[in-house]
């Protein structure tokens, strides 16, 4: 299950160490009342910006639902300037489409609300003519900028990409002027993207129980307990004029925040924004009087049928004037329960597979606090059904009972206060999440110094405090949601009016705003390159190598141990690594005693595995490294695997496997496995239930034991000299003797078609069709690479690739869709395209249509190189965030069979690149091979004769995309 704090953003947890870095982060208000947020760090490779709106889904009309998140959408259409290549005729169009809009509104039957609908759509296809259609992200990409997204909360609404450091007064100049004279163009089209976007949630299996809990919680009557996408009946008959009304209102500089994290020189950025965002003109903002939570005068319990399986929701309220220690204080309490340490009451009863999983978490917002407890009861093998709730929900209440009665240690309390602050160090590395922090500030309206006066509080919290505020708010006045077994019997569903297709005229040239934009100065700073020869690499014992890279930014290490082996060579073990990180040491540490022993020198550590590697993941501080090898040397050499533990982990693969067929998402992905790699797919080659069932913990012990046998490769980054890491390692982590070489580098083989193959899995349940291609190629030479990402960046790089554009943007028949060539990590094997469209059922004949279109003849657009050309050059700097990374980047470099950074061989072909060398990859990897299209959705609404025109049309059992189960 998907937590349900990501329906928040996360609370923060500060550190001693923060308050010098915090003297970097400058936060001053413009005189328009904007607020600006700037974060410099020489250490980053890029910068991330953010520009956010104080305001979401709660400010919203009772009779305008959506318009928060649908605003969002259109404030990538452009301006008056951007995005039109005839202002004046298209305001003509736009004009009366609003004035529709109004009409809609006032429309009382089907027949009006067709007829209207018809008139709209009539007129945007008039507009469109002179609409030239995603202008805003071809800019983006033109700046080398990646991730451009945007997203909306309850509270705030926030746009934003990374982009490199050479290109800031350009992405200011570009995200100011998205705010002046926006023209919400193709209203209509992206309506109907957002049917689709509405539609796809309602397939998550646990979206009714979120919203169910959120009513309960915050009352019906309240905001926060309506979708933030909006109510169908608002979707339907959406309203213009209040999206403008609603912009015109909240979308002023006294609401925002500018916010910029990343390598730039604060002195050259603050005179660009001053020039860029002073202009803005501030308003008055309507009064805010949101109802604050309120903690229940009684016990609260109510239970739904609407999840998979069992789940249990407990809710303390925390008054919303509770003081900053209380906070703190309560925060501290959802750690004591679960942290990144793992030793938390929580923590042990999912390690001693008491549970499927537990978690707590603080949860803040405008108009409360709480404490919220998630747990799933145990999955019992024997009787292959799971433990009542009620059975799980007296655990939970025992482990929150031990809290109220200080049932821990001193030591407990300071790991805990040093879990907070590791995580938040982490965090504090890469520029993208210290924007989220400095969201988060802004949006609750705190300034950079409750940073400080939040550290005090932590730094002096202490045992009787957290006692004292867990007796007054954990008690039984609180809220119990239990989740049971069902699925909502009034699932809505959006469908889409019948509207013809819009084609674009202005779709061979750019606006003039963007023709000057990208002549403009790009800045005269170049990035450098990471150099692999950075990483100092030193044989450390037979067949095991150490690889260094020095941490300039705190003093946290990150140690990966790699073996040469993986689930290719040994399919059992990605089930022997799960346990090895809920193991014990042989006659010396229970797994609990364990986590408390790492946690007592604050250091983390994890196992997993992949199709070719082994991991070992160990995190802390430089000082306690030797100390943590030696545990972690233990437990590699004697772990000791309880039946108990054991029966946890079968547990949880059981219970995710008894749910699989009637998860919208598992089917999909079983297909698209099958699809690829036929019995192959990972949901038909593995253990039956009784294999499974029959494991004992010897086995697993003995599969762990093979796989580190191999050759192996240590990574270390931390503030540590190279000699003393040698050194320390040396002494403490020990490696057995007679390593066996690593296994090559394996993959599935792919599934071969000669002929085009559409597979159908009937699922009635499912609100959309999901459709996904599968096309096997070429082997690709590593200097056919720069050419192929050219290829990807147009056939599918985004807002601007050929997918969206002629699926998305011309027809409105999919919220997502994209598809590109995969690049193997060894020269020898064939690549593949793969691609994923979501649309409605009845749609599902148009969109296949479009998709083999593309692949038999692909339209050519060839102004779109020049942008394709800079963003490859210039989001080199951006493709990773944190220093550390390169690490295992440089080794992927290596086995694809560069000698080098990539960059430094690519950077001349990007520059040689010309659309001929697009077409050739599309005419020699994509064009005339067969393909294979996967759908899944309701049959019953699908125009099978005509699916058939576009290859042999295979129907699928569910059943028959797993594997048996007994």
């Amino acid at each position: 299950m998907k937590s349900l704090k990501t329906l928040f953003i996360i609370g923060v947890a500060f550190l001693a160490g923060f308050i010098g870095s915090a003297q970097n982060v400058e936060s001053y208000t413009l005189d328009n009342g904007l607020t600006v947020i700037l974060d410099a760090n020489k250490n980053d490779k890029h910068v991330f910006g953010s520009l956010v709106v104080h305001v979401g889904s709660v400010d919203e009309k009772w009779n305008a639902t959506g318009m928060a998140h649908y605003l969002e959408h259109m404030l990538f259409k452009g301006t008056t300037e951007l995005g039109s290549s005839h202002w004046e005729e298209e305001k003509k169009h736009y004009d009366k489409i609003i004035t529709l809009y109004d009409e809609l509104q006032k429309a009382t039957d089907e027949e009006q609300v067709k007829a209207i609908n018809k008139k709209i759509n009539d007129e945007t296809k008039k507009q469109s003519q002179y609409i030239i259609t995603n202008e805003f992200s071809a800019a983006v990409q033109q700046m080398g900028g990646k991730y451009l997204n945007a997203s909306t909360g309850f509270e705030r609404t926030n746009y934003f990409n990374a982009f490199p450091s050479n290109q800031v007064e350009k992405w200011l100049s570009l995200y100011a002027h998205r705010l002046k004279n926006p023209v919400f163009r193709l209203f209509q089209t992206e309506l109907e993207t957002v049917y689709e976007e509405k539609n796809r949630s309602s397939d998550n299996l646990f979206m009714d129980f979120v919203y169910q809990v959120e009513e309960v919680v915050h009352g019906a009557d309240s905001p926060y307990a309506r979708p933030i996408i909006g109510e169908t009946e608002h979707l339907k008959k959406p309203w213009m004029s209040a999206m403008i009304e609603f912009f015109d209102t909240w979308y002023v500089p006294n609401n925002m925040a500018l916010i910029l994290s990343g390598k730039f020189e604060v002195e050259e950025v603050r005179p660009l924004i001053e020039a860029h965002f002073g202009g803005l003109e501030r308003k008055p903002l309507p009064e805010r009087n949101p109802k604050a939570l309120q903690i229940p005068s009684k016990k609260i319990k109510e239970k739904y049928k609407l999840t998979p399986y069992l789940v249990g929701i407990k809710t303390y309220i925390i008054p919303n004037n509770a003081s900053l220690k209380e906070t703190v204080a309560a925060e501290f309490i959802g750690n004591i329960l679960s942290n990144s340490f793992e030793t938390g009451y929580l923590d042990k009863m999912y390690a001693d597979g008491d549970v499927l999983s537990a978690q707590a978490y603080f949860q803040e917002s405008k108009v409360g606090k709480r404490i919220t407890i998630e747990y799933v009861p145990k999955f019992d093998i024997n009787q292959f059904r799971q433990e009542s709730l009620s059975f799980t929900e007296k655990m939970v209440l025992k482990a929150v009972d031990k809290i109220k009665k200080g049932d821990y240690d001193a030591q407990q309390l300071e790991n805990i206060k040093t879990s907070m602050v590791q995580n938040f160090e982490r965090m504090r590395e890469t520029p993208s999440s210290r924007v989220n922090l400095y969201t988060k500030l802004f949006v609750d309206g705190k300034d950079l110094n409750y940073i400080e006066a939040y550290l005090e509080e932590l730094n002096a919290i202490d045992k009787q405090y957290v006692t004292a505020i867990a007796n007054r708010y954990l008690t039984e006045k609180h809220i119990t949601v239990d989740g049971e077994i069902g699925r909502s019997k009034k699932k809505e569903e959006i469908e889409k009016p019948e509207l013809d297709p819009v084609k674009f005229n202005a779709t061979t040239h750019a606006s003039s705003y963007l023709d000057t934009w990208m002549d403009s100065e790009k800045g005269n700073t170049p990035f450098d390159l990471f150099d692999p020869k950075s990483i100092a690499v030193t044989p450390f014992q037979d067949k095991v190598d150490l690889h260094y890279l020095e941490n300039e930014q705190n003093d946290l290490f990150r140690l990966i141990v790699r073996f040469g082996a993986g689930n290719k060579k040994y399919p059992m073990l990605k089930y022997a690594t799960r346990l090895m990180n809920n193991s014990g040491v042989l006659n010396q540490y229970t797994a609990d005693a364990l986590k408390k022993g790492f946690g007592d020198l604050s250091v983390s550590y994890s196992f997993s595995s992949s199709d070719n590697y082994t991991y070992i993941l160990m995190e802390g501080y430089d000082d306690k490294l030797g100390e943590a090898c030696q545990l972690l040397s233990r437990l590699m050499l004697i772990p000791e695997i309880t039946e108990k533990s054991m029966e946890g982990i079968i547990g949880r693969e059981l219970n995710q496997r008894n749910i699989e067929e009637k998860s919208i998402a598992s089917v999909q992905d079983a297909l698209f496995e099958t699809i690829i790699y036929g019995d192959k797919s990972n949901y038909i080659d593995r253990p039956t239930n009784s294999d499974l069932i029959a494991l004992a913990p010897s086995e697993l012990t003995a599969v762990f034991n093979n796989a580190i046998s191999h050759e192996a490769d240590i990574y270390y980054y931390g503030r540590l000299a190279q000699d003393e890491v040698k050194n320390v390692l040396t002494k403490n982590l020990a490696f057995g003797a007679n390593r066996k070489d690593r296994v090559p580098l394996q993959r599935k083989a792919f599934r071969t078609y000669d002929k085009n193959t559409i597979f159908l899995v009937n699922e009635p349940k499912a609100s959309q069709a999901h459709i996904y291609l599968f096309i096997e190629s070429d082997k690709i030479p590593l200097a056919a690479i720069p050419g192929i990402e050219a290829f990807n960046q147009y056939f599918s790089g985004g807002f601007n690739g050929l997918m969206l554009k002629e699926i998305r943007e011309n027809r409105a028949l999919s919220y997502s869709a994209g598809a590109s060539l995969g690049f193997p990590t060894k020269r020898t094997w064939n690549s593949g395209m793969t691609g994923y469209v979501g649309t409605q059922a009845d749609k599902t004949t148009e969109a296949v249509s479009v998709i083999v279109e593309l692949i038999k003849t692909m339209p050519e657009y060839p102004e779109r190189m020049r942008g394709i050309k800079d963003y490859l050059k210039n989001s080199a700097e951006v493709d990773l965030e944190n220093k550390g990374s390169y690490l295992l980047a440089s080794e992927n470099w290596k086995e694809m069979g560069y000698m080098g950074n990539p960059l430094a061989e690519k950077m001349t072909a990007y520059d040689q690149l010309t659309f001929d060398d697009v077409k050739k990859v599309f005419d020699k990897m994509v064009k005339d091979r067969p393909y294979a299209i996967g759908i899944v959705g309701k049959t019953g609404d699908m125009d099978l004769n005509q699916l058939a025109a576009f290859g042999k049309v295979v129907k699928l059992n569910k059943a028959k995309l797993f594997a048996s189960k007994k």
